[in-house]
């Protein structure tokens, strides 16, 4: 294995969670998150992480560039660029699925063309997601999908709804990713040890 750049897209929408996520909160992803991506690092030495939070005003990137060797030091910047997000005036609105997938792409983008070692990393992007599909964001989301095709990108997606997303389904398939609905998303972590 030559090592993969892994762009997670974390859905944060603060209603999602405290509307259907029974026995579980963000804090509790994040602290699986954190154990996930700490063993997917370690495995492989030039694995990198990069990783962008988005709810309904807003997609930012939480850290960028996470790495092997400086992993310890970035968990504290995650947590505290979680806690300064911009949750106010946030209302009833859909989560902005379609730009968060649309930074994903030029970042791995832009990290293809400035790249210059022979043996380029494998990009995949992960959404997680607690939100119900927008219909008004299918079209600029598919747009991505496809350039995610053309780009060579499989699309997972773990989908803690109570629901399944056509949306992130479709994406996971047209790339040849994964695609999971859990049973019980309190598995979380177990469920990214197996497939990942």
């Amino acid at each position: 294995m030559d090592g993969e750049l892994l762009v997670v897209n974390i859905d944060i929408n603060p209603i999602a969670w405290e509307s259907h996520m029974s026995g579980m909160n963000i804090t509790d992803i994040f602290d699986q998150l954190v154990v996930f991506l700490n063993a997917y690092i370690f495995t492989e030495s030039r694995n990198k992480v990069a990783i962008i939070a988005f709810h309904q005003n807003d997609s930012f990137f939480l850290v960028k560039n996470l790495e092997h060797s400086v992993f310890s030091s970035v968990t504290s910047e995650l947590v505290e660029n979680l806690r300064s997000a911009d949750m106010e005036n946030i209302g009833d609105k859909p989560v902005v699925t379609a730009r968060s997938l649309s930074m994903a792409l030029c970042y791995i983008n832009q990290y293809m063309e400035t790249e210059t070692t022979e043996k380029k990393l494998q990009p995949r992007i992960l959404f997680i997601s607690s939100s119900y599909d927008d219909p008004e964001q299918y079209i600029p989301f598919i747009n991505c999908v496809y350039q995610s095709v053309r780009m060579k990108i499989p699309i997972d997606a773990i989908d803690l709804t109570d629901e399944e997303s056509p949306m992130l389904a479709q994406a996971s398939h047209l790339t040849k990713g994964i695609y999971i609905h859990p049973n019980h998303p309190t598995g979380f972590l177990q469920y990214l040890m197996v497939y990942y």
